[in-house]
C-alpha cells in the first residue's frame, strides 16, 4: 500500500515542482508541443493502470470504477507534466530581453485571481491573460497601455515585468 501510495504521490510532487519552476513562463502555441502534450496525457492514462492497481481506493468502488479512475489520473497528470516540461524549456532557452507597449484590457478572473489583464503578445504571437494583482495592475480603468519586459527565445517567453504606461 505504501509503494502505492509513492506512485500516486510522485507525480503530483513533479508537478508542484515544475509549476515552481516555470513560474510567469509561457511555451509558444506550436502544433508540435500540442501534440506531444497530448501524447504525454495518453501516456500517463496508460502508464497508470499498472501502477495504480494497488491504490486504495473507496470500498464500493468495482473494477470498472477504479480502472477510469486510474486512467483519469495518469492523463491529467501526463498532460500537465508535458505542459509545464514545454514551459520549462521556454524558460531554459529564453535569452533575447525584449520591451513592448501593448494596448490591454481587464478581463473577468478566476479561482486565486480577482480580475486578469489581457494582451496580445508580439514575441509569443497569441494572447496573454495574466493576474492583475500579481503583477500589481489597477483594474480601473479597464484598457490602456501596457509596458511588458520579457525575455524571448524559440520555445516561448519569460514575463519579467507588466507595468502600466499608459491611461487612455
Amino acid at each position: 500500500m505504501l509503494g502505492a501510495l509513492a506512485v500516486g504521490l510522485g507525480p503530483l510532487i513533479l508537478l508542484l515542482v515544475l509549476a515552481l519552476l516555470t513560474r510567469n513562463a509561457y511555451g509558444a502555441p506550436y502544433r508540435i508541443v500540442r501534440v506531444l502534450q497530448i501524447t504525454g496525457g495518453l501516456a500517463g492514462g496508460v502508464a497508470a493502470v499498472p501502477l495504480l492497481r494497488d491504490m486504495p481506493w473507496r470500498r464500493g468502488d468495482g473494477p470498472l470504477s477504479r480502472l477510469l479512475g486510474s486512467i483519469a489520473f495518469g492523463a491529467i497528470s501526463g498532460w500537465l507534466i508535458a505542459r509545464l516540461s514545454f514551459d520549462l524549456l521556454a524558460r531554459q532557452t529564453a535569452t533575447q530581453v525584449r520591451i513592448a507597449l501593448v494596448p490591454y484590457a481587464v478581463t473577468s478572473g478566476w479561482k486565486n485571481c480577482g480580475y486578469g489583464v489581457a494582451f496580445y503578445d508580439n514575441a509569443l504571437q497569441a494572447r496573454l491573460t495574466v493576474c492583475g494583482p500579481h503583477w500589481h495592475l489597477p483594474q480601473q480603468p479597464g484598457t490602456g497601455t501596457l509596458r511588458v519586459t520579457e525575455t524571448t527565445g524559440r520555445w516561448g517567453v519569460v514575463l519579467n515585468q507588466v507595468s502600466v504606461e499608459a491611461h487612455p
